[in-house]
């Protein structure tokens, strides 16, 4: 089959099956410890409207994270990158300026 060429519905039973699997555990990276080795400047962006990695575990992973930031993106989803753009950039910029707030 071409690389282009669509693809029969049933390739997808295998990701769709493993991604509802997911949704109804923690992420990974909140469930294992490697979250307290992170030795870099982190800052933990969450849309407050996120219904797939909802705040709470984002804010979770955060306080993990030793001196982590935790922000949240006002009338965002998951795709704060789509849905509030200029918010994402504006808080990025703001830790990468080593001013979060």
């Amino acid at each position: 089959m071409p690389r282009n060429a669509a693809r029969p519905a049933s390739g997808n039973t295998a990701s769709v099956s493993a991604t509802t699997r997911r949704r109804n555990r923690a992420p990974c990276l909140i469930a294992s410890s490697s979250a307290e080795k992170i030795q870099n400047p982190t800052l933990v962006l969450c849309g407050a409207l996120d219904q797939t990695t909802p705040p709470t575990l984002a804010r979770a992973l955060a306080g993990r994270i030793p001196g982590a930031y935790y922000e949240e993106i006002p009338g965002s989803g998951h795709c704060p990158m789509l849905e509030q753009p200029d918010a994402l950039l504006a808080k990025m910029g703001e830790f990468l300026a080593g001013r979060p707030h």
